[in-house]
């Protein structure tokens, strides 16, 4: 694996006091390629709250959204001395860039595997505040893409917070694309000495966070 695809969630950005992970994951991706996205989090959603008094047009939330990921993206880059680029800039060469948001209506979930799609990378890496994506009374940390879309509301909205976008979900399930839930660094950095088939990842991921694939 050459280049690893992150969908980096805006609420481990903006988390008070979260040095101890950002420095961890400088330190894992120091010598390492990636491509990141970044989320809006709560900050996105705060000022599309706001909004809301004032503006129900849909593109006006996701433009405010949008705009926080690219905020989000510039300081993750200057924080891993990476590239801050606009998505039309990725190419199959591309190394240690970090970006936002794309359009209104599309995540930045949709937008990592867009990325992933690029780079010829069949995995994603979600990092967020959610580790465990489960079915009700299961405990296993590996479920598929039916399973999983069995999980999620019927619509998407501007700011709805659900693990991984449902049109992302879409794209990645017909391109044969995984999507790893871990919140720790340090799994990221095991994950560049295993083959990344999906029974390879199935042991891997124990007790780690979930593979949908």
């Amino acid at each position: 694996m050459n280049t690893l695809v992150i969908s980096l969630g805006g609420s481990l950005i903006h988390k008070h006091n979260n040095f101890t992970l950002l420095n961890s994951l400088r330190r894992v991706l120091s010598n390492r390629n990636f491509v990141i996205v970044t989320g809006g989090g709560s900050v996105a959603r705060y000022y599309q709250d706001v909004l809301r008094h004032f503006s129900k047009s849909s593109k006006d939330l996701d433009d405010v959204g949008i705009f926080v990921t690219k905020l989000n993206a510039f300081l993750i880059s200057k924080i891993l001395h990476a590239k801050y680029i606009d998505f039309k800039d990725i190419t199959y060469r591309s190394k240690r860039v970090v970006l936002g948001g794309l359009k209104p209506g599309v995540t930045t979930d949709y937008v990592a595997v867009r990325a992933a799609s690029i780079l010829k990378s069949n995995v994603v890496v979600n990092m967020s505040k959610i580790r465990f994506v489960r079915i009700k009374g299961s405990s296993k940390n590996f479920i598929s893409w039916a399973e999983y879309f069995k999980l999620l509301p019927d619509k998407n909205a501007p700011g709805i917070h659900i693990p991984f976008d449902v049109k992302a979900s879409e794209l990645a399930k017909k391109l044969g694309i995984k999507v790893l839930f871990i919140n720790n660094p340090q799994h990221i950095k095991q994950l560049y000495n295993i083959p990344f088939d999906t029974d390879n990842l199935k042991k891997f991921m124990k007790k780690k966070g979930t593979l949908i694939y």
